[in-house]
C-alpha cells in the first residue's frame, strides 16, 4: 500500500504508524513542511502551534521591523513581473494606517509603483542593520519576500491552532507564546534557501527545540527527524544557555546563504542576525520581546501579540 495513501479514517498510514508519536516536528524548507503536512488529520493540525523561521534575513528583518514600533506586517511574495504594487493589499485596504512598503532585490531595496503610477523606492530592503528603533512607529509595512514568504504561506495553508515568526534574537519570546498557546504538538518550519535546508535556521530551531525540551514540552524520544537534526546541529554550538556566537559567525560566512550575502555586499547580516552586532541602537534589545503571530490563516498578516490590528474584528 502506498503510504500517501489515506486509511479511509481521515488520516494516513504513516501518521497512524509513526508521525502521531511525536511531539516536536521540524521541516528544513517550505516544501517540505508542505509534503509532510499532507499526512496530518485536520484535527491534529488544529492542536498543531507553527514557528516560522527564516534566520537570514526575513525573520531577523521581520522582528527588528516590529521591534521598531511597526503595527503589522503583510509578507508578499515577489512578483515575477519585478514590478511591485506599492499600495495596501486587497483584504487590509480597508485599515485606516500609514502603510510602507519594502523588500530587497539583489542586495538593494526594490522599487515600486504608486497608485498613481510613479516609481518610489522602498523604505526598507532585507538588512536588519537598516532599521532604527521607532523607525517604524505606529506603520504597517507591505514587505515582498521570497524564501521567508513561502514558509509563512506554507504555515497559514496548514490552518495550525498558531503560528509564530521568530529569529536568533527572539527564541524565548517566541517559544514562551507558543508555549501559552497551550499546543499539543509544535512544528518549526524553515525558510531555508531556495528548497533547501540552512544551517543558521537549523541551529535557530534547535535551540528552540532544546528550550522545549528543558521546559518539559517533550522528551528527546518525541521528536521527528528533522527535529533530531535541527537539535543536533544546534547543540554544536551551545553551552548551556548560551551561543557561541563568534563560532557561529564564522562558520556561517562559509555556507551558502553567507557566501551570496558576501556576493551582494551584506555580508554584516550575518553578524546582525547572529549577535546583534551592527544593529543600530537598542533595537537588538528590543526584539528580544517580540511575540510576532500570524493574525489570521486566510491571509500573510503579521502582527505582535499585544496589537489590537490583528483582531478579527479589525482585518
Amino acid at each position: 500500500m502506498n503510504p500517501n495513501q489515506s486509511t479511509g479514517l481521515g488520516e494516513s498510514v504513516v501518521w497512524r504508524g509513526s508521525l502521531s508519536t511525536f511531539k516536536i516536528f521540524g521541516s528544513l524548507a517550505p516544501a517540505a513542511f508542505d509534503d509532510k503536512r499532507e499526512h496530518f488529520p485536520h484535527f491534529d493540525a488544529s492542536t498543531t502551534s507553527g514557528i516560522i523561521v527564516d534566520v537570514l534575513r526575513a525573520s531577523t528583518s521581520l522582528i527588528a521591523i516590529v521591534g521598531a514600533g511597526c503595527r503589522g506586517v503583510y509578507v508578499d511574495v515577489k512578483p515575477k513581473s519585478g514590478e511591485y504594487p506599492f499600495e495596501p493589499p486587497k483584504p487590509l485596504d480597508h485599515l485606516r494606517a500609514d502603510w510602507v512598503y519594502g523588500g530587497e532585490l539583489n542586495g538593494q531595496p526594490i522599487q515600486g509603483i504608486d497608485p498613481d503610477g510613479k516609481p518610489v523606492l522602498g523604505v526598507i530592503g532585507n538588512s536588519p542593520t537598516e532599521i532604527s528603533p521607532g523607525a517604524f512607529d505606529d506603520k504597517l509595512l507591505r514587505f515582498f519576500s521570497s524564501n521567508g514568504s513561502k514558509a509563512i504561506r506554507s504555515m497559514m495553508r496548514a490552518e495550525l491552532r498558531s503560528a509564530h515568526v521568530m529569529c536568533m534574537a527572539n527564541i524565548t519570546s517566541t517559544v514562551e507564546a507558543v508555549l501559552a498557546c497551550q499546543p499539543e504538538r509544535i512544528w518549526l518550519a524553515c525558510g531555508g534557501f531556495y528548497g533547501s535546508g540552512s544551517m543558521e535556521d537549523s541551529v535557530a530551531c534547535g535551540i528552540a527545540i532544546s528550550r522545549l525540551i528543558d521546559r518539559g514540552f517533550a522528551s528527546e524520544y518525541e521528536i521527528d527527524d528533522d527535529a533530531q537534526h535541527m537539535l543536533m546541529v544546534a547543540r554544536w554550538y551551545l553551552y548551556g544557555d548560551h551561543i557561541a556566537a563568534n563560532e557561529l559567525i564564522v562558520k556561517l560566512r562559509n555556507q551558502q546563504v553567507g557566501r551570496l550575502l558576501a556576493d551582494i555586499g551584506h555580508e554584516r547580516d550575518i553578524d546582525a542576525a547572529v549577535a546583534g552586532t551592527g544593529m543600530k541602537g537598542s533595537l537588538w534589545g528590543d526584539m528580544a520581546s517580540v511575540r510576532l503571530k500570524l493574525a489570521t490563516n486566510e491571509y500573510p498578516f503579521l502582527v505582535p501579540e499585544n496589537s489590537t490590528t490583528g483582531a478579527m474584528d479589525d482585518v
